[in-house]
């Protein structure tokens, strides 16, 4: 993570540079731009990380069975599973039987209102809530004194993004 901000820095200097040589508007609106964006993306990462690590804690993601997730995602029933014949015979009760059981299944799988709200814990988190103000008081102190100029505001709303992802996946890459 320390990596990503130091990233971050390196391209807001960068940044900070060839806006000053755009001028005095384009330095004001790219750093309140990369500022608040670089801070919506940090708080968005910390409340997903603690939202997953309290929900690994609790035990409330199940354990991972001996199939790997690209089998769950391709045969999520084990139809194509190697290890059952082929010869067999399955009659239509035994489809109607199963379809029964898997409607029964999909019922019991249902969320509550309670369970979603805990689920949006890390979309209502205090972090992330307090950098989109910080982003909204930013984008309107701007137009309210007439310093709002979109182009270099788009720029430094957009370059953390994309910062923070091209430099996660280089991470991935070497690891």
């Amino acid at each position: 993570m320390m990596r990503v901000v130091g990233v971050l820095i390196v391209v807001d200097l960068i940044l900070l540079a060839v806006a000053g040589w755009q001028g005095g508007s384009w330095v004001v609106n790219t750093q309140v731009a990369y500022f608040t964006s670089a801070v919506v993306m940090g708080a968005s990462m910390f409340s997903y990380a603690r939202m997953v690590q309290g929900r690994l804690e609790s035990g409330a993601i199940p354990d991972m069975d001996d199939r790997d997730m690209i089998d769950k995602m391709e045969d999520p029933y084990g139809l194509y599973d190697d290890s059952l014949q082929a010869d067999e015979e399955v009659s239509s009760a035994d489809i109607k039987e199963a379809i029964k059981e898997e409607k029964q299944r999909m019922k019991e799988q249902r969320r509550t209102p309670m369970q979603a709200l805990r689920d949006s814990r890390a979309a209502m988190s205090i972090y992330r809530l307090g950098a989109y103000g910080a982003l909204l008081f930013g984008f309107f102190y701007l137009r309210g004194n007439h310093l709002l100029e979109i182009m270099p505001y788009l720029i430094g709303l957009g370059l953390p993004m994309v910062v923070i992802v091209v430099s996660l996946m280089m991470r991935k890459e070497h690891a």
